[in-house]
């Protein structure tokens, strides 16, 4: 698999389980774990996202082994 591939899929799931998160939250009125929401979004959705882009944007980059580590310890 790609390193973007892989890295827009992760992103995909972070930011449904973040959201998920947020409007449980929401919902039960305990926002005492909003710092972990916050991290898990921006960590975890946006830093993924702008990684497949810029290995996207990278091709040769993309099919390397160390890219594909990058993503996998991010995850």
């Amino acid at each position: 698999m790609k390193s973007s591939s892989l890295s827009f899929y992760a992103a995909v799931i972070a930011v449904l389980v973040g959201m998920s998160w947020g409007i449980f939250m929401a919902i039960s009125q305990d926002h005492s774990a909003m710092p972990a929401h916050a991290h898990l979004n921006l960590l975890g959705w946006v830093s993924l996202f702008l990684f497949g882009i810029f290995y996207r944007l990278h091709p040769a980059l993309e099919t390397s082994r160390i890219a594909l580590m990058q993503v996998c310890i991010w995850i």
